[in-house]
């Protein structure tokens, strides 16, 4: 049985998964995000389940339904969502209902979009506000509903960690200022090719030096530019394989 699971039901399949990645991405540095998995649920197209490798704490796994809830750089996202958990918050404080299940939603009647909602088996409801405080409430605006993970009825998506995505944008980050900077050399070149004709035209027979040495520079970063997939493989072979 699995005990810290999010259902989220209502939703694209490309759009939630965005949702989960830019997550991670904003909360990198956090060992949870690391291996979080994506279910889909095999009966329906809209209906999923987010699992960890790494267990979070309870005040990150309120972070994530509300991230699912309000994500960034979406207008239209309108997630049915429940959070299933036995965490609890690190802080004593903290720590209204030790020990029990709770259900971590949004409340219909959320207007500040910083909190979550959670009732727990007790059928007791409290109010987690990300500035730091719990509070207890009266009511109970909806039931407790024990949900359990059936890894039968579901077919895992994808499992995303943040360093992969990250390794890959620093890989194309590099390579864009490569690009920029073989541009400037490529140019510097061309500048000083054109310098040495004008010099040429004017009588200096020694400019074909510059000339030669600043033409062959040009031509090979514009090749480089062009075809940059020929310049990553060994100008001499697989140097691995050399001794």
């Amino acid at each position: 049985m699995d005990e810290n699971f999010i259902i989220v039901e209502n939703v694209i399949e490309k759009d939630l998964l965005k949702v989960i990645v830019d997550f991670t991405n904003k909360y990198s540095d956090n060992v949870f995000v690391e291996g979080i998995q994506f279910y889909k649920n095999k009966g329906t197209s809209n209906s999923f389940i987010v699992r960890f490798t790494n267990q979070p704490d309870l005040e990150i796994f309120c972070y994530l339904v509300n991230y699912i809830k309000y994500p960034e750089g979406f207008r239209r996202f309108s997630p049915f969502l429940r959070g299933y958990t036995t965490l609890d918050f690190k802080t004593e404080k903290y720590k209204p209902s030790a020990g029990s299940r709770k259900m971590v939603y949004i409340s219909r009647d959320d207007r500040d979009y910083d909190n979550v909602n959670f009732v727990t088996d007790k059928n007791e409801t409290y109010v987690f506000n990300f500035s730091g405080k719990t509070k207890k409430i009266e009511y109970s605006e909806i039931s407790f509903d024990l949900k359990l993970f059936k890894e039968t009825d579901y077919v895992l998506v994808q499992t995303i960690s943040p360093t992969i995505i990250r390794k890959k944008e620093n890989k194309d980050q590099k390579k864009g200022k490569r690009k920029g900077k073989d541009f400037s050399v490529m140019m510097g070149c061309l500048g000083f090719t054109v310098i040495g004709l004008f010099v040429k035209m004017n009588g200096e027979e020694e400019a074909w030096g510059g000339i030669i040495f600043f033409g062959f520079g040009f031509l090979f970063m514009l090749a480089k530019l062009i075809f940059p997939e020929k310049f990553e493989k060994p100008l001499f072979g697989n140097k691995k394989g050399n001794k």
